[in-house]
C-alpha cells in the first residue's frame, strides 16, 4: 500500500506519524499535548490495527480540548473527531462521514481509497505538496491510498496422461497401417496341377 498525503491550506496543524494522520486547531499548549499524545500512540502501536490505535487514543484524549480529527490506516482503518473537525473516508462500504462536536470514533470497512480530515475554512491542496512525516501548518489533509493489484490466479489444467502405445508395438516405433489390396487391378485365378513324369522302367 502506498499513501500520498497532502496538507490543506488554512489555520491549524497537521501531522503524519506512523499509521496515524491528524489535524487539530492551534490552541497553544493544549495542542502541543494533543500532538504529543498522537505521536506516543503511533510509536507504541506494536503492530496493532487501526481500530485498536483509535480506541487507545480516544481513551486518553477526553471530550474537551482543541478540535481535531485523527485517522489510523492499515488493517481495520478507523477515524476519530472532536469539536468542529470533520472526517470523510471512502472505502469498501462507500462514503463514511464523521463529525463532532462530541468525541466520536468508528472503524471503517476497508480498504480505504481516499481520506479527508479537515477543520472549518480548509482550502484545496496544492498538487505540488506532500507530507511524508512530521507536523506542518494546515487546516486539514487529504490522503490518496493505492493498493497493489493482486496477480491473477492461474487455474491448474487437469492432468492428462500420455496415450499408451498400441499393443504389439515398441515405444518410439511408428505403427504402419495394414496394406489393403488394390481392387482396381484385374485378378485371374490360376489352377496348379501336379506335374506328370513318365515311368523310368
Amino acid at each position: 500500500m502506498s499513501v500520498r498525503v497532502q496538507p490543506l491550506p488554512g489555520v491549524g496543524l497537521v501531522m503524519r506519524t506512523g499509521a496515524l494522520l491528524a489535524v487539530c486547531a492551534d490552541g497553544g499548549t493544549a495542542t502541543d499535548v494533543l500532538l504529543a499524545l498522537v505521536r506516543e500512540v503511533a510509536a507504541d502501536a506494536g503492530g496493532a490495527d487501526g481500530s485498536v490505535l483509535i480506541a487507545r487514543l480516544a481513551g486518553r484524549l477526553g471530550g474537551g480540548g482543541p478540535a481535531c480529527a485523527v485517522a489510523a490506516l492499515g488493517e481495520n482503518p478507523a477515524i476519530l473527531v472532536r469539536g468542529d473537525a470533520v472526517a470523510v473516508a471512502h472505502g469498501k462500504q462507500g462514503k463514511v462521514e464523521l463529525q463532532g462536536p462530541m468525541l466520536r470514533y468508528r472503524t471503517i470497512d476497508g480498504p480505504l481509497s481516499t481520506l479527508r480530515l479537515s477543520l472549518p475554512g480548509s482550502g484545496i491542496p496544492d498538487p505540488r505538496t506532500a507530507l511524508d512525516a512530521g507536523v506542518v501548518s494546515g487546516a486539514g489533509i487529504e490522503a490518496q491510498l493505492d493498493w497493489p493489484v493482486p496477480a491473477a490466479r492461474q487455474e491448474a489444467l487437469p492432468h492428462r496422461p500420455a496415450p499408451e502405445p498400441p499393443v504389439g508395438t515398441l515405444p518410439g516405433r511408428a505403427v504402419l497401417p495394414a496394406r489393403q489390396p488394390d481392387r482396381a487391378l484385374p485378378f485371374e485365378a490360376v489352377l496348379l496341377l501336379p506335374a506328370y513324369a513318365p515311368d523310368p522302367g
